[in-house]
């Protein structure tokens, strides 16, 4: 008896197949059916694809939080002035 191997699909292929479904609005099932994969292969790089999503959206947002939002709101412990001013407060 001979061991099955696994196919191996380039990630170009993947990006592909991920397509159909999110931008031509090909259902999961037909994708899959019409690029002759199993169809819990496609729903699995589906989640792959907005798990790396979701995790470029968290980074986006703690970025936001620390650069942005923390360094230009009024801070009721600094007396109601950003950061900035506080250091600047500091320093004179």
């Amino acid at each position: 008896m001979s061991k099955a191997t696994r196919r191996r699909y380039t990630a170009e292929f993947k990006a592909e197949a991920v397509g159909l479904v999110k931008q031509q609005g090909y259902g999961v099932a037909e994708a899959a059916r019409a690029l002759g994969i199993n169809r819990s292969l496609l729903d699995r790089w589906l989640a792959d694809q907005r798990d790396l999503t979701r995790d470029q959206a968290r980074q986006d947002i703690v970025q936001y939080i620390e650069m942005q939002y923390n360094s230009n709101r009024l801070h009721s412990t600094l007396g109601y002035i950003t950061p900035q001013e506080h250091e600047m407060a500091l320093a004179a």
